[in-house]
């Protein structure tokens, strides 16, 4: 099943005054959380057009999460 990361302008007016609003518009995050189940981030990834992530990108970003946040 791939995953469909969000179009921009799905996210809230605080990106109103984005410089890049214009030229970015798809958005894709996941949470950072702590071991208290705490959220503290997001890593996130942009793109100019809204594309399809794949089982195995967004796994990997799930990943990427948990070793990050040790790191942080």
């Amino acid at each position: 099943m791939a995953h469909l990361s969000r179009p921009i302008q799905h996210l809230t007016k605080v990106l109103d005054s984005a410089p890049y609003q214009s030229i970015i518009t798809n958005y894709a995050g996941l949470p950072l959380m702590r071991p208290t189940g705490d959220l503290f981030g997001i890593l996130c990834h942009y793109d100019y057009e809204e594309q399809l992530i794949s089982d195995d990108e967004f796994s990997f970003l799930q990943q990427a999460t948990v070793l990050l946040v040790p790191l942080l």
